[in-house]
C-alpha cells in the first residue's frame, strides 16, 4: 500500500486589529491565489457588490507608479520582500489614486467561507511628504459552478502612511455566508497619496500579504486543516465537477547515504 503526505497547517489562524504583530507572522504562508501567471491588471472605478460599497476611485494611470512586482506576489519562508513598490517617479504636488489587481494565476484557493482576517506590512520607504497608503481593500470572489465574480469591499477607510503591519478583522460575515460554492479569487488594493504644495517624490512597499482563516467548529490544538494542491482556477473547476479534491503533497525528502 502507498502512503502519501500533505501539506497541513492550523485548521483556524488569522489576526484581529489589536493582537500583536506576531500574530499576523504566524499565519501560514500559504499563496492562495496568484503564486504566479497573471499579469497586472489596474481596475477602472467601481463599487464593490458587498461589504462596504464606497467608490473605489481610479483617476490616473496605475502602471505608471507600481513597480518592482515580484513573483510569487507572496511572501515565502525566509524571503518576506516579496509583493510590490510604489513610487512617485518625478517631483509632483497633486493628489493621486488608483486601484491595482492581484488576482487569478495558480494557488491553493481559500474557501470564502473561511475567510477571518487580512494583513500587510507597508513600508514608507522615503519619507517624504504626500506619502502613499492603501486608503480601501477588495477581495476578489469566484463561485466555480457558475465562474460568477463578486467583489467584498472591507470596511477599511485608511490613512495611514506609517511603517507598519496593517490588519483588517471584522465584517467578513458578507464573504462567508456566500456558501461553498465561492472561494477568494483576487484582492484589489486602492492606493493613494495626497497632493502637497512643493511637490515630492514619495515611495512605498506592499509586502507580507497574509489572509486569515477560521474553521469555527475545530479547535486549532488538536485539529489540522489539509491544504489543497496548487492549481490553476480551470483545474480547480474540473475537480470539483469530478467530485474531487487535491491535495499539496510534502515534498520529497531524500536521504544521502
Amino acid at each position: 500500500m502507498t502512503e502519501a503526505s500533505f501539506r497541513t497547517e492550523p485548521c483556524t489562524s488569522y489576526t484581529k486589529k489589536d493582537d500583536a504583530d506576531r500574530n499576523h507572522y504566524n499565519i501560514p504562508l500559504v499563496p492562495w491565489f496568484r503564486s504566479n501567471g497573471q499579469p497586472s491588471q489596474y481596475p477602472d472605478t467601481f463599487t464593490p457588490d458587498i461589504g462596504y460599497t464606497t467608490s473605489f476611485r481610479s483617476a490616473d494611470y496605475g502602471p505608471d507608479y507600481i513597480f518592482n512586482k515580484t513573483d510569487p506576489f507572496w511572501p515565502e519562508e525566509g524571503n518576506f520582500n516579496k509583493g510590490f513598490g510604489v513610487r512617485q517617479r518625478q517631483i509632483n504636488s497633486f493628489s493621486k489614486i488608483f486601484n491595482y489587481e492581484i488576482s487569478g494565476g495558480t494557488g491553493h484557493w481559500l474557501p470564502a467561507t473561511m475567510v477571518r482576517s487580512i494583513s500587510y506590512y507597508w513600508q514608507d520607504v522615503n519619507g517624504e511628504d504626500g506619502a502613499w497608503a492603501v486608503q480601501h481593500i477588495a477581495l476578489i470572489l469566484r463561485n466555480w459552478r457558475t465562474d460568477q465574480k463578486k467583489t467584498w469591499g472591507a470596511y477599511y477607510t485608511n490613512s495611514d502612511t506609517s511603517t507598519g503591519v496593517k490588519k483588517i478583522d471584522h465584517n467578513f460575515s458578507y464573504v462567508r455566508k456566500l456558501g461553498p460554492d465561492w472561494f477568494v479569487y483576487g484582492v484589489i488594493f486602492n492606493i493613494a497619496r495626497a497632493g502637497v504644495y512643493a511637490g515630492s517624490t514619495p515611495e512605498a512597499r506592499l509586502a507580507d500579504f497574509r489572509l486569515g482563516y477560521e474553521y469555527p467548529d475545530l479547535d486549532s490544538s488538536k485539529h489540522r486543516m489539509v491544504i489543497g494542491k496548487e492549481m490553476s482556477w480551470t483545474n480547480l473547476q474540473n475537480a470539483l465537477m469530478k467530485g474531487e479534491m487535491k491535495f499539496e503533497p510534502l515534498p520529497n525528502l531524500l536521504t544521502l547515504k
